[in-house]
């Protein structure tokens, strides 16, 4: 999939409102949100747009208790999630299956969109599957190999598509083109705004282009 138009979104880990801003500034052309991934950290009276992230990052694991809390705490928050990312198992697709199943339903209980999590190795069919085995509204590419999720990302069309993590310079571009989102904390941690104003650029070249 080649995404074309300026509807690409970047959520950013536990922005404040003021980065949030200096990321606007930087690339007006596409849209900015929060993920948030820690309900100790949450802050539900803003109301940009957000995703829900499970926490199952790396060495950290899936923690269900705070899961749970994120879950019922959206309900604070002015607006519904963009989506909630189902849990998952970092790097282990097997284990990913496992949680997806397990959790779906619940999920459905709360009544919020949410991405099903393709990991390394799985072929695309593999996680097309599962999305409709789970009855989910997109597909979350995530583990540590920004390759295989950039390049899966580009040849799945029947579900829209968030990258974790891709990257910053030339794989946040080239998410721009193949995903519907992405994530990152760098951006907003480091203050690596001109990544955002490369990607604005090229954004703008695409659309002289049309």
């Amino acid at each position: 999939m080649i995404q074309m138009s300026n509807e690409f979104t970047v959520y950013h880990g536990h922005a404040s409102p003021k980065k949030l801003e200096a990321c606007r500034g930087a690339a007006p052309s596409i849209n900015h949100g929060v993920e948030w991934s820690d309900p100790d950290r949450m802050v539900t009276s803003r109301d940009e747009p957000f995703c829900i992230d499970n926490g199952a990052y790396g060495s950290e694991g899936f923690k269900p208790s705070k899961f749970i809390r994120m879950l019922d705490g959206i309900s604070k928050f002015p607006e519904d999630p963009d989506f909630v990312i189902l849990p998952d198992c970092f790097d282990n697709w097997e284990k990913t299956i496992d949680r997806a199943t397990g959790w779906y339903e619940t999920l459905q209980d709360y009544g919020y969109d949410y991405y099903v999590v393709g990991q390394p190795p799985a072929a695309i069919k593999e996680i097309e599957y599962l999305a409709h085995r789970v009855n989910a509204d997109g597909i979350f590419l995530g583990g540590s190999s920004k390759s295989w999720k950039l390049s899966t990302a580009e040849d799945i069309d029947s579900y829209p598509v968030h990258i974790g993590n891709p990257g910053l310079g030339s794989n946040l571009v080239y998410a721009s083109r193949v995903a519907d989102s992405v994530d990152t904390t760098s951006i907003v941690v480091h203050d690596y705004y001109h990544h955002l104003v490369r990607l604005e650029s090229d954004i703008r070249a695409r659309r002289d282009q049309e």
